[in-house]
């Protein structure tokens, strides 16, 4: 999440605050004193937060990695389990059967070379 947000927040420091002032430059309106501090705020918020994103990354593999490791070896082991134990009941229950074509049909012939003919 955070390799879509930081860039997303970072463009949103360096461009909302230059736009906003442009639009509103642009269309005539006052640029005012809590304008400009507002201006101020969204880059100074923007800022504080994108040198949180190290952190932010520590933290996401501190608290997610662990348990998705644990879980997917847990899935693998279990998968692995299930494996075995089918191919244990398929060695017990599987009978072969030999299929050979009925020799008195015409119709139906072996691919293979015989010495009858």
């Amino acid at each position: 999440m955070m390799q879509v947000f930081i860039p997303l927040l970072n463009t949103t420091v360096g461009y909302l605050p230059n736009n906003l002032y442009t639009w509103y430059d642009g269309n005539g309106w006052e640029i005012t004193p809590s304008f400009l501090q507002m201006l101020y705020d969204i880059a100074y918020v923007g800022i504080f937060l994108i040198s949180l994103n190290p952190l932010c990354d520590a933290l996401m593999i501190l608290l997610i990695m662990p348990p998705y490791r644990k879980a997917s070896s847990k899935l693998i082991i279990d998968i692995l389990k299930k494996a075995i134990s089918i191919l244990e009941n398929k060695k017990t229950t599987t009978t072969f059967v030999a299929i050979q074509p009925p020799n008195n049909n015409p119709r139906i012939r072996s691919n293979a070379i015989s010495s009858e003919n």
